[in-house]
């Protein structure tokens, strides 16, 4: 893990992306295979698809004392809608991941003064494989 306390990645979009399903996934790996502390919240709309969805995981060595940040480390954004709601709670220099078949615009007047993330591209991954690819990538990154 990085020279700091915690790690937290937000994953955001739409309903039926496997938003939630990539946080479990993600915080559950974190916590058995590398012994790490991870606290997950969730918020969707109440439609079964297509309405906004958003989970938080927090990573940790040490204990997590609350399960709300400020700020996030990492942004999963899945959709347009999703970005621009959330981009705001990026640190700077933080990583930006996004979909590009669903996310165009990645500019924000709010980081006008901000070092630009540098976003990854997903590509047009199936909505039931982006999640191991990610997974897979975003846990390398956090123990960097």
């Amino acid at each position: 893990m990085k020279q700091k306390d915690q790690v937290t990645i937000q994953f955001c979009g739409f309903g039926g992306q496997g938003i939630v399903l990539s946080s479990v996934i993600f915080g559950t790996t974190a916590v058995l295979h590398s012994g790490m502390n991870a606290v997950q919240t969730q918020s969707y709309g109440s439609e079964a698809r297509g309405g906004e969805c958003q989970a938080e995981l927090i990573l940790s060595q040490e204990p997590i004392k609350s399960p709300l940040a400020d700020q996030l480390d990492i942004l999963v954004a899945m959709s347009q809608p999703a970005l621009n709601q959330y981009l705001k709670r990026l640190k700077p220099g933080g990583t930006l991941i996004f979909d590009p078949e669903y996310v165009f615009d990645r500019t924000d007047r709010t980081f006008e003064s901000s070092p630009c993330p540098q976003p990854i591209r997903l590509g047009s991954l199936e909505t039931r494989s982006w999640q191991i690819c990610l997974c897979s990538d975003l846990f390398s990154r956090s123990l960097d």
